[in-house]
């Protein structure tokens, strides 16, 4: 590839390389690697997948302050599948700049869903080699901006409240209909010392909303929150 091709590879990118032979690696397939003698892509796409993952991970944390764990978790999946890579992939067309083996080339590797796939993430594994997580971090979110407003999107088509924690749920509501924010008492902690449990009532205006219990206080409130939606919702 010559480097007028990289130039423009790297314009898609968004950053200009310090050490091209990073991203010269990071299109180069198996297929080219075994027929040249050179050093294939798979360790940067390795890498690269790792990143990406930092990246989303961050970006959902940043994006989502109410989501669970799990929440979140399913987003990213959403923003890393292999279709989503795959289209990445097409979108910075990195087909036509894949240095590939004879018979790959000829059996249309350079469209390939997988080759795509692989290839994006090995784009930004060279990327973050080559500039640093801070760097590459801008230029994945700038990159992925689209698909991260579509989850905005299907969070609010969804409901917002699906994204957010019961307490917050609970405190938004009891606001609406008291204008008072929840506060949490204990009830009662019992079992063992090195496994306790603990009982929390949610409470407004000394009215009782909800109760429950957990391994700790934390987990206790969480659960009184739920009860109390549930109730709420059975009597509103």
């Amino acid at each position: 590839m010559n480097d007028i091709a990289l130039e423009t590879l790297e314009e898609r990118l968004g950053h200009r390389f310090a050490d091209r032979d990073l991203l010269l690696c990071a299109i180069t397939h198996t297929s080219y690697a075994n027929e040249h003698d050179a050093e294939s892509n798979e360790r940067l796409e390795f890498l690269g997948d790792a990143i990406l993952q930092a990246c989303m991970t961050i970006s959902l944390f940043r994006r989502f302050p109410d989501a669970t764990e799990g929440e979140m978790s399913q987003f990213r999946a959403r923003l890393v599948n292999a279709e989503s890579l795959a289209g990445l992939g097409a979108e910075l067309e990195l087909g036509p700049s894949l240095r590939l083996g004879r018979g790959e080339a000829q059996s249309g590797g350079r469209t390939k869903p997988t080759l795509l796939e692989n290839a994006s993430e090995a784009v930004l594994g060279a990327l973050y080699l080559d500039a640093g997580f801070e760097p590459c971090f801008a230029v994945v979110s700038r990159l992925m901006e689209s698909r991260l407003d579509t989850l905005d999107q299907v969070a609010k088509a969804e409901g917002a409240s699906a994204w957010k924690d019961p307490r917050s749920r609970l405190q938004e509501e009891t606001q609406r209909q008291h204008q008072q924010t929840p506060t949490y008492g204990g009830v009662s902690t019992g079992g063992p010392p090195h496994e306790p449990t603990f009982e929390v009532e949610a409470r407004v205006e000394g009215k009782v909303l909800g109760r429950g219990a957990g391994g700790s206080k934390r987990e206790a409130m969480r659960m009184a929150a739920v009860d109390a939606l549930e109730r709420m919702e059975k009597d509103p």
